[in-house]
């Protein structure tokens, strides 16, 4: 599993690999959203690494960029949902992702992955695509063995795409052997579309658009309305934070989106 290449990482996410039935992905690297040294981060990491060992995981290291930002993270095959809420916790991360193999209506397995900050889920997504132009991004990656692939948790215009279908780009890829398995051949990129990208920011009231605000008293006073607004408070405070990476306000910007996206469909 520590030698796992590109493919056989798509393999586990598409569900293709039997034994492995949850995935996580987190790193111990700059946390709070602070960037930290590269001193800091590496020890963070060979901390985080002895222990995913010492529990008999066997991580896979991925490389990334965000925001101009170098992370190394490990993608965890078998870890259960609570370990990796308690490990983000342990390392201060402000999120961490977990999926779990399903099957849909014809027993085709997928994972359906989650975006989970603090314990508490943000985005749920069920599919990866894979897409060419994924290796010619010199920035917000994610790397396996030199080989890029993306996880747009916010903004991407393959947020929309459903489990049961593999998408991805046919391409040969040089350097394997002549043995290797048809799709170990042809991978090239994949990614994990979590998050929508709303066709507008605004609020639609009486068939008529406004300014977005969640003041307004046309929203109904109940507990769900009260806690998206709490919730895009919360955001705001982060995003008002100083000297975080980018990936800080990346996220939270994100999940306001998120927010106000529902608020505007009520």
């Amino acid at each position: 599993m520590q030698e796992s290449g590109f493919a056989h990482v798509r393999r586990m996410l598409f569900g293709d690999l039997p034994r492995i039935n949850s995935v996580g992905i987190l790193t111990a690297q700059n946390p709070e959203g602070e960037k930290a040294s590269k001193k800091f981060n590496k020890e963070a990491n060979r901390q985080l690494w002895d222990m995913l060992r010492t529990a008999n995981y066997g991580p896979i290291r991925v490389k990334g960029k965000f925001f101009g930002t170098d992370e190394d993270s490990f993608l965890v095959p078998n870890i259960s949902r609570q370990e990796m809420i308690d490990l983000g916790e342990k390392f201060n991360q402000a999120a961490v992702i977990w999926g779990d193999k399903r099957a849909d209506k014809q027993g085709q397995p997928y994972f359906r992955f989650e975006y989970l900050e603090g314990g508490q889920v943000q985005s749920v997504r069920s599919v990866h695509v894979g897409s060419q132009d994924v290796q010619e991004r010199p920035d917000m990656y994610t790397m396996v063995k030199g080989r890029k692939f993306i996880i747009p948790f916010f903004q991407d215009p393959h947020a929309r795409k459903v489990p049961g279908k593999k998408y991805g780009t046919i391409a040969d890829v040089p350097g394997l052997p002549d043995d290797a398995d048809e799709l170990a051949k042809k991978v090239e990129t994949f990614f994990i579309p979590f998050f929508d990208d709303p066709e507008n920011a605004q609020l639609e009231f009486d068939g008529f658009s406004t300014e977005v605000s969640y003041y307004s008293d046309r929203l109904a006073d109940c507990p769900y309305v009260r806690q998206l607004v709490d919730e895009i408070h919360r955001c705001e405070e982060k995003l008002l934070a100083e000297n975080k990476v980018g990936k800080h306000y990346w996220q939270y910007r994100g999940i306001m989106r998120e927010c106000m996206n529902k608020l505007r469909c009520l």
